[in-house]
């Protein structure tokens, strides 16, 4: 089976749609993340190396081939807060309800996405890491060894 953008696209979206995750019951049942944006890159990519430079992130930084050896392709996505989230933490002081779930249940949230992609593809005959979950993830001088904010 040959996975194209719009299939990858399909499957994020509907997760973020679907999943319960994305949902705060104790806040009127108040979603966390709008529709993402989803993107992908080759692995080879210079721009990866890039990220290596002492400036950016550091020479500890792996790239996609040495997360994954044969890798070909990056899939990137971007979580938006709905303006409910934003909106919120606009008022002056401590952060916002919830503004706190979207940080913290939030990154749970982007966790299980990251991880239900992962099993989609290899259940689809792919390889597939995410760099943050897998057991050579480090921090280093608060920088990790991948970044999923650059």
């Amino acid at each position: 089976m040959e996975l194209k953008l719009s299939n990858i696209c399909e499957i994020v979206h509907e997760y973020v749609e679907t999943s319960p995750l994305n949902r705060v019951a104790e806040l009127n049942d108040l979603k966390l993340f709008d529709s993402p944006l989803v993107e992908v890159a080759a692995a080879s990519d210079p721009l990866f190396d890039d990220l290596k430079k002492p400036s950016i992130v550091g020479p500890d930084h792996l790239s996609p081939r040495e997360w994954l050896s044969g890798a070909k392709t990056v899939i990137s996505y971007f979580l938006p807060f709905t303006s409910r989230v934003r909106k919120a933490n606009r008022i002056s002081g401590l952060p916002a309800i919830e503004w706190l779930y979207g940080r913290i249940e939030g990154e749970q949230f982007n966790r299980s996405l990251s991880g239900y992609l992962v099993d989609y593809l290899r259940d689809n005959g792919y390889q597939a890491v995410a760099p943050s979950s897998d057991p050579r993830f480090a921090v280093k001088d608060r920088r990790s060894n991948w970044s999923e904010r650059h």
